[in-house]
Formats: C-alpha cells, sequence, structure tokens
C-alpha cells in the first residue's frame, strides 16, 4: 500500500500566502427567481469596477436582486455583460467607473423591458428598501442649521394617503375583478413637479400639512375609482423607475396614463375607464357612488390650463362625472340606434 503525501508546512505556507495575496472578490447573495418561465437575469461586472464602498455595492446587489437580477463578479473581462431571460446578452460597455454606475444603466435597461417594466413596478418597495437599508445613515451636523423652514417630507404626505386608501371593491358576478391603477408618490403632491417648493402655498395649511381642501379631494377621487372597481396603489418613486401612472385592466394589460399631478391622471383614468366596453357599465352602474364620493369636496376643478382632448372641463366633479357617464349613454344609444338600422335594412333588401 503506498503512503499518502501530505503536504509539508511548507507547502502549506505557500498556500496560505497565496491566498493571502489573492484579491478577495466581493459577492452577495442572491437567490431571487421570478414566478413563472422565466428564472433571473445575470449582470457580469469586471471586478475592477468594485470599489472601497463595500455598503453602496451592496445596497445595488440588494436592489438588483429585487428585480431578479444576480451579480456575478468576474477576473476574466474587461467588460460588462448582461444576460436576460431569454438567455441572450449584450455588452453594456466599458465606460463606467464604478459598480454603482453599472447598477444604474441595467437597471434603467430593465425598467425600459417589457418584463422588466413590470418587475420594476411590482418590486419598488423592495428596490427602496435595498438601496437605503444598507447605506450607512448620513452623520448628522454638530451645529443645528438656522432659520430652517419644517416642510412636509414625501413619506409623510404618502403615508397620509396611504392610511386614507380604503378599497377592496371587485365586480360582481364576472370574471374579472379590478383594474390597479399605479400612482408614483411624488404625484400626490400638489404642485406638477413633485417638489417641496411650494410648502407655503394655498395647498398647504399653516400646519405645513397637505391642504384639507386639497387632500379630501385627492381622496374623494380614489373613493370614485374604486366605485368603478379600481383600487389606487401608491407606488415609491425611485430613480423615475415608474416616471408615469399606469393603469392595469381587467385583462392585465398595462399602460401609461398622461399627467403631471394626481389630479389630473384621475380624471384621464376615469374618462379612460368610461370609455372601455366593461368599463362604460361600471360607470353607468355606479354613477350614484361616484357622484357620492365627492359630496364633501369644495375643491375648484375649472381648469386655468385649457384642458386637453382626454378631459371633461366642467365646474365640479360632480358634473365631470354626471355629464361625462349622461354623453357616454347618448353615444351609446345613437350607435345601438345606427347598428340596428342597419339590420333593418339588410332585411328590407
Amino acid at each position: 500500500m503506498k503512503k499518502k503525501m501530505m503536504p509539508s508546512a511548507v507547502a502549506w505556507s505557500s498556500i496560505l500566502l497565496i491566498a493571502a495575496l489573492a484579491p478577495a472578490v466581493k459577492s452577495f447573495e442572491c437567490s431571487s427567481n421570478r414566478p413563472g418561465w422565466a428564472d433571473h437575469r445575470t449582470l457580469y461586472v469586471p471586478d475592477s469596477m468594485l470599489g472601497d464602498d463595500d455598503d453602496r455595492d451592496n445596497a445595488w446587489m440588494a436592489a438588483l436582486c429585487c428585480v431578479y437580477t444576480h451579480v456575478e463578479v468576474t477576473t476574466s473581462s474587461s467588460i460588462v455583460q448582461f444576460e436576460i431571460y431569454d438567455g441572450s446578452d449584450y455588452d453594456l460597455g466599458q465606460s463606467f467607473s464604478s459598480f454603482p454606475e453599472v447598477a444604474a444603466e441595467a437597471m434603467d435597461e430593465i425598467c425600459g423591458m417589457s418584463m422588466g417594466s413590470a418587475d420594476c413596478r411590482n418590486q419598488a418597495s423592495c428596490v427602496e428598501q435595498g438601496l437605503t437599508s444598507t447605506l450607512a445613515p448620513t452623520v448628522a451636523p454638530t451645529v443645528a442649521p438656522e432659520d430652517m423652514e419644517e416642510v412636509p417630507t414625501m413619506e409623510n404626505v404618502t403615508k397620509m394617503f396611504q392610511d386614507a386608501i380604503n378599497c377592496n371593491t371587485d365586480r360582481p358576478n364576472s370574471w374579472a375583478s379590478h383594474r390597479t391603477l399605479h400612482v408614483p408618490e411624488n404625484m400626490l403632491l400638489p404642485n406638477t413637479d413633485g417638489s417641496f417648493s411650494l410648502a407655503r402655498s394655498s395647498s398647504y395649511n399653516e400646519s405645513n400639512t397637505v391642504g384639507d381642501d386639497y387632500f379630501i379631494t385627492s381622496i374623494a377621487w380614489m373613493d370614485a375609482l374604486c366605485c368603478v372597481y379600481t383600487h389606487v396603489v401608491i407606488v415609491p418613486t425611485i430613480m423615475d423607475i415608474v416616471p408615469a401612472a399606469q393603469l392595469e385592466r381587467y385583462d392585465g394589460y398595462v399602460y401609461n396614463l398622461p399627467g403631471e399631478d394626481w389630479m389630473e391622471v384621475a380624471r384621464n383614468a376615469m374618462t379612460d375607464i368610461c370609455d372601455m366596453s366593461m368599463g362604460s357599465q361600471d360607470c353607468r352602474g355606479q354613477q350614484q357612488c361616484v357622484n357620492e364620493a365627492f359630496v364633501n369636496t369644495t375643491f375648484d376643478f375649472n381648469d386655468p390650463a385649457g384642458g386637453g382632448e382626454r378631459r371633461t372641463e366642467l365646474s365640479n366633479v360632480g358634473e365631470v362625472t354626471s355629464s361625462s357617464l349622461s354623453s357616454f349613454l347618448g353615444h351609446a344609444t345613437s350607435t345601438s340606434s345606427l347598428v340596428v338600422g342597419l339590420l333593418l335594412l339588410r332585411l328590407w333588401l
């Protein structure tokens, strides 16, 4: 029997020395897989792009993991390669100086894809948590700033709306359940650009909270949409992942709604719904519910901008709802009459 050769002390020392001198490749444990046929994407990143800021790199890896994208660090290539769900891959380029730059570009690519846009929308909260929870908190200043005016934060405004939303309607006796209106949180602010620069405007009261009229009317729109089986979901605004409000129909189809603020988006959503095949029935059958949603509002709905083709310009919400529905009913009646007339003409001939 041959004796097993045991490594000498010198050999062990050499192994340990090589291990100590070899560069450590950072890795982030990610095991997320997308439900369905698609598994996950893979982002191959050269190790030279990983810097000394482990927390920041890991934060971005966590965010990408949320949208089912695993990061693989490679030492054999200097090019960033991106492998998507169907197995195809392409180069993201070599113009990046750090991993966060690579990750931000990959996130933009993902959110612009067909399935990726759904991943970004559904996983927005996870992405936000990934980007914030692993980053070190900002160091507090040693001296408090002087004359700093307190303004409402995005968190507080979003929480006010989330606490007030109460919608669990589902369409009765139908295969369809409900629609979903995804609204970026920055659209809930009364000024169009989503900033807090108008904290002293008429939309806010003296306590620096969202003004009563604006808040009540905003919730009224959410209640009105709930009447026609449309649930409003507030989406965290992260890196413009969801730059526009999106309406998900009964059949699962999702499309962007025009509008720079919540009021405009809500009007456009209601107009679109009442113009849909099943939506027209919802608006007709739920007209009283919609009207009652706006009973306590005092917000002025006159549009100084002049409106557009998709919007009904009237002086108050009750008229907006009843007039748009009456208009639809008139259109439906005339269309039905035309169809009946054509059928009679065909029989006569």
